[in-house]
């Protein structure tokens, strides 16, 4: 559902479009896109969201001014307290994950920002009970075990 011209944008006149797919408990699935443009985000996130860019660029700051730009194939991490700003520079789609949770006491609120083609195999976030990891391996069944609670996945070619 297109949402329309963001009205705190600051540079151009992005217009945003959202497509929520599942909400399971604390955690939802969706897509988004953007135009280009630029917006304060100063509101503090009351959730963490990881999201995979299928196209475009962009680049959030944090509230210190630190830039974390990407592109597409980027996996992003904003952490519950993120604030800061939005830039897009060319118009993207991404498909995201929200997980709604409470504070997490000692954990940081700076975006993250990974190539995982580039990264291999790792963790890239992980406070309380939001673990982010980017796992690259070759085609082929894998078996896999969950450690419980709830998961999502992006599984990309």
């Amino acid at each position: 559902a297109t949402k329309g011209p963001r009205a705190n944008a600051d540079r151009g006149e992005p217009i945003d479009a959202s497509r929520p797919l599942v909400k399971l408990g604390d955690v939802g699935v969706g897509a988004w896109s953007c135009t280009e443009g630029g917006w304060l985000s100063p509101k503090p996130r009351t959730s963490t969201e990881t999201f995979l860019m299928l196209e475009g660029e962009g680049s959030v700051d944090d509230a210190d001014g630190t830039r974390h730009r990407f592109g597409a194939g980027d996996l992003v991490v904003l952490p519950r307290g993120w604030s800061g700003r939005w830039d897009v520079v060319k118009d993207l789609r991404k498909l995201w994950v929200v997980h709604e949770h409470g504070d997490v006491a000692g954990a940081s609120t700076a975006g993250v920002v990974v190539t995982p083609a580039q990264v291999g195999s790792t963790s890239v976030y992980d406070e309380g009970d939001t673990a982010v990891d980017v796992w690259c391996r070759a085609p082929g069944p894998v078996e896999a075990t969950s450690p419980g609670g709830a998961e999502a996945h992006f599984v990309v070619e």
